[in-house]
């Protein structure tokens, strides 16, 4: 079982997804989650679950990868190159 998620992560996270901030809550996630070891499969799989408006997990979810340095769309990390 993986480590809980530090409040100064979570936090911001829960004000913006409860839209009870705007998007400087989550900015603020991001620059902290840049800035810190994150176990990315435990963030991810806590916003997932978490019970918020779909739109605005799924623009933390953008947001967080962009400042992990991770593709922007989850998918898998080999694809086929298209054919001409």
């Amino acid at each position: 079982m993986s480590a809980p998620l530090p409040d100064a992560l979570i936090s911001p996270l829960q004000r913006y997804l409860d839209e009870d901030d705007d998007e400087a809550a989550l900015r603020a996630a991001a620059d902290w989650a840049r800035a810190h070891t994150v176990d990315i499969a435990g963030l991810f799989d806590w916003l997932q679950h978490y019970p918020a408006d779909k739109a605005r997990r799924s623009r933390a979810q953008v947001v967080l990868r962009a400042a992990l340095g991770l593709p922007l769309v989850p998918g898998p990390v080999c694809r086929p190159t298209p054919s001409d």
